[in-house]
């Protein structure tokens, strides 16, 4: 594997993100969203609580579908051996990516226009989807070639 202390580095930081976009709840303190879990995602997420999964009664400091995206994120990382060689001078990656941003703005836009009404459940898997799409896509930067 190429970039060892970087593929490292990156899999602490998820591995940060994931914990922290539990929110409070995982320490069973009360919901505050001046607490630096809360401020350190405001900025990438509307943290609607009727839109977050709730741990011990206290809404996670991310909603469902970036909570989804953090933990596809977490997963695939974890797979990256594997995926690097699987993915190394393949198209399907993308076409995955391309596929998974579509349905994502699918979804909104259907949601917004009533068309349906997503639930915590599809929007975390439609999350984790998206999460693992990416991954995909860059996880052949990491394999090694002959002529390194």
């Amino acid at each position: 594997m190429r970039y060892k202390r970087l593929y490292t580095a990156i899999l602490a930081g998820l591995m940060f993100i994931f914990i922290a976009s539990l929110g409070n709840g995982i320490w069973n303190r009360p919901l505050d969203y001046t607490s630096w879990q809360y401020r350190a995602f405001h900025g990438v997420c509307h943290q609607m609580p009727e839109r977050s999964f709730h741990l011990n009664e206290v809404p996670m400091a991310v909603n469902t579908r970036c909570f989804g995206i953090f933990a596809g994120l977490l997963a695939a990382w974890l797979l990256v051996p594997y995926l690097m060689t699987v993915t190394v001078s393949k198209k399907w990656p993308g076409l995955i990516l391309a596929v998974a941003v579509v349905i994502q703005i699918i979804d909104f836009i259907a949601g917004q226009f009533a068309v349906w009404n997503s639930t915590n459940f599809t929007r975390f898997i439609l999350g984790i989807f998206l999460g693992i799409a990416l991954v995909s896509m860059i996880a052949d930067q990491f394999n090694k070639t002959t002529n390194q």
